[in-house]
Parts: structure tokens; C-alpha cells; sequence
């Protein structure tokens, strides 16, 4: 299941890019957790992507996230998609500072 997923990843920590595109799939908070595990060791990532439109994944859980993003000045892109996903005020803020975080890395 997604943890082998989640294993092979990161069997390949120096990958400079990183696009996982669970759009319209099943993915849930739990799997996103697993993923905020691992992220913080990519350390030679430059382009990070995650696609996570029209799933049940919340908020708290995409901020947990992009938060475990390795602060490393080699993070140039993020990308993330949201699209028909439940962001609340807090959570968007608190996207914002991730994303003013990799902004100041460019």
C-alpha cells in the first residue's frame, strides 16, 4: 500500500525533485503523515510538487507537510495543488509563512 510507496521514496534521498500527484485518489491524513515523516531528509531537493485536488486530506495536514520541507536554499519551486480541498483561514496563513519561507530561499 502507500507505505511501500512512502519507502521507496525514500530509498532515493537525493532526489533533487520530488512530484507525487495524488489528485482524485484515495490518499488520507494518515498517509500524509507518513509522507511528513520522510520529507525533512531530502536535502538535495530543489523542486518540490504535491497534488493533492479533490481528495479528503485536510488543511492541518498539508501545513504539517510543507512545514517538514527541508530549509534548504537549494528549494527553488514548490508547487502544490489544492484545488476542492477545505483550507480554513488558520491553516492558509500558516501556508503562506511555508511559502513566503521557500520564496526568501529564491
Amino acid at each position: 500500500g502507500f507505505t511501500s510507496i512512502v519507502k521507496s521514496i525514500e530509498s532515493m534521498l537525493n532526489l533533487s525533485k520530488l512530484k507525487l500527484y495524488f489528485d482524485n485518489s484515495q490518499i488520507l491524513n494518515a498517509n500524509i503523515t507518513e509522507l511528513t515523516k520522510v520529507l525533512p531528509k531530502f536535502s538535495q531537493l530543489t523542486t518540490f510538487c504535491i497534488d493533492i485536488s479533490n481528495t479528503d486530506v485536510t488543511d492541518r495536514y498539508v501545513s504539517n507537510l510543507l512545514a517538514s520541507l527541508p530549509s534548504s536554499p537549494k528549494l527553488r519551486k514548490l508547487h502544490l495543488g489544492v484545488g476542492n480541498c477545505y483550507i480554513s483561514d488558520v491553516s492558509a496563513r500558516s501556508l503562506k509563512d511555508v511559502i513566503l519561507r521557500c520564496n526568501k530561499l529564491m
